[in-house]
């Protein structure tokens, strides 16, 4: 939470988000994948962007839901992983066509 209102102490959080999803594995349900959604998106803010799409990776074996593969574009595209940052897009398209709007707006698919 402090790292939500206050934008700080980033690594705390990123460590508190891997716990989270070391609990949450057994049942892998709603609350892992966001927790491996959130571990991702610490290490991508700390500039681990190869750590970030590693993560992504397990989340996206559970779930194809817009935000999943929309992170995971957005490290595909990070990391130099541009097939892959364009095939996530358009399946992000395909699900929600306003995808379009935030992905123009973003700089990391520039």
């Amino acid at each position: 939470l402090r790292w939500k209102h206050y934008k700080i102490d980033i690594p705390s959080a990123e460590h508190a988000f891997y716990r989270a999803t070391r609990l949450s594995a057994p049942s892998a349900n709603l609350y892992h994948v966001k927790s491996l959604r959130h571990w991702a998106q610490m290490q991508y803010l700390l500039g681990k962007y190869e750590d970030a799409w590693q993560t992504i990776q397990r989340a996206l074996a559970i779930s194809r839901e817009h935000d999943v593969m929309l992170d995971a574009a957005r490290y595909a595209a990070r990391t130099g992983r541009k097939a892959e940052s364009i095939e996530m897009l358009d399946a992000c398209i395909d699900l929600q066509p306003t995808t379009i709007v935030e992905m123009f707006a973003e700089e990391d698919f520039q």
